[in-house]
């Protein structure tokens, strides 16, 4: 009997140790998906007379991920930890350009698949993120396009680039800031795009 006691004290002392740990663990980080917003279409915008696929956009490794990343005045990439895209950069930004030129009636028939068109749009993203700059803070957003023909020989390219103020480093702000930049970058490709083979606006 006298070695039970001296047991049982000790797996008390064990189970008060775990509850206090457990008591110190920081609480779970909670992190905003915010999408990258498809503009409302304008009405009677021309369409392309032409079957467009828009693969997968290219980027480098650091873009290619759902974080949201700040770009320095010294070029350093840095994430910002309360919010994170939808999906990895590159996938989000061609869901939400497809989606405008589907919506638009520019390209009904968008597809990622460059087998069955006649003309093939790739997509760098140079930059998409917010960034520092003398005037403040900017969501930013760089995109150069290259439009082929179904032999895969150049049509034309042509780059796009955006920039929305944020003011303040909230996550509401810096949503609304990244859709003003896309509200100006989609409609911009979209008309591009109907320079090289439009169909009168239906």
């Amino acid at each position: 009997m006298n070695d039970v006691r001296p047991l049982r004290t000790a797996l008390a002392a064990v189970l008060l140790s775990l509850v206090a740990a457990c008591s110190v663990l920081p609480e779970p980080e909670t992190v905003r998906v915010i999408p990258l917003a498809v503009p409302e279409p304008e009405s009677a915008r021309a369409g392309i007379d032409y079957t467009l696929a828009v693969p997968r956009p290219v980027t480098d490794a650091a873009r290619d991920d759902r974080h949201v990343l700040v770009r320095t005045t010294s070029g350093t990439l840095t994430r910002y930890g309360p919010v994170q895209w939808p999906d990895r950069l590159p996938d989000a930004f061609r869901l939400a350009l497809v989606r405008y030129l589907r919506d638009t009636g520019i390209a009904p028939s968008a597809t990622g698949s460059p087998a069955s068109a006649e003309r093939v749009l790739l997509l760098d993203l140079r930059a998409h993120e917010l960034a520092e700059t003398p005037g403040g803070l900017v969501a930013d957003i760089d995109v150069e396009a290259r439009l082929l023909d179904g032999d895969g020989r150049l049509v034309d390219r042509e780059r796009f680039r955006a920039t929305e103020p944020v003011g303040a480093l909230q996550p509401a702000r810096v949503a609304a800031a990244f859709s003003g930049a896309l509200a100006d970058t989609l409609p911009r490709i979209a008309g591009w795009l109907a320079r090289h083979g439009g169909r009168p606006a239906g």
